[in-house]
């Protein structure tokens, strides 16, 4: 089993493939499935910044069918510009199922847990995907750095708390972690080597 990574957008932000899954949408998400024949069932979206859902609005009007995934303060906030530091992409949020803290989904033999993880935004979800030992957790943790906390709704101390609810949950140091943007990392290597945790 293989998690594709696209880099791409405007800042150089990750999205993630999971056979017939997306985690967070760049334009380039779109290129790539089309491409590849790939009918999308999910996407699971771990905030609403711009950079997480660029192109969105199109993506959904493509895919009618796609099931769409976010917190509740996600689904509030998709389409104020003062949140997602953008304009003019009105998207339906009739199309996004909230989903509460530990609100698990399952495809095939994936079983994708919700876990809120706050700090970085208000509307911050880590998704884990248990059966491939691993956490898009979007611009919650990086390798060796952490997000940025200056933007509506950042808290640098519950950033801090929910990184340790993550690491309690997800506890095996061998779990991989896929952030937002830059590298892949481990729990193990974060708990070690994350000179801001």
């Amino acid at each position: 089993m293989s998690i594709k990574t696209i880099c791409g957008g405007s800042i150089g932000t990750n999205s993630y493939i999971v056979d017939d899954l997306i985690f967070d949408y760049i334009p380039e998400t779109f290129s790539y499935i089309k491409k590849n024949n790939i009918q999308p069932k999910a996407l699971f979206i771990t905030h609403v910044h711009f950079d997480h859902i660029e192109g969105l609005g199109e993506f959904l009007k493509e895919f009618p069918d796609i099931a769409v995934y976010a917190s509740a303060e996600a689904k509030k906030n998709i389409n104020n510009p003062e949140y997602t530091l953008m304009y003019g992409d009105n998207i339906d949020t009739q199309r996004i199922t909230a989903v509460a803290d530990r609100t698990q989904s399952e495809y095939g033999e994936h079983k994708i847990t919700a876990i809120k993880t706050p700090g970085h935004s208000i509307d911050s979800v880590s998704w884990f995907v248990e059966d491939l030992c691993c956490v898009f957790c979007g611009d919650l943790v990086f390798y060796h750095s952490i997000g940025r906390t200056d933007f509506v709704g950042g808290d640098l101390a519950e950033l801090g708390r929910s990184v340790e609810k993550l690491f309690t949950l997800v506890s095996n140091d061998e779990i991989i972690l896929y952030p937002g943007h830059g590298a892949s990392t481990t729990v193990g290597e974060e708990k070690r080597f994350n000179p801001y945790l």
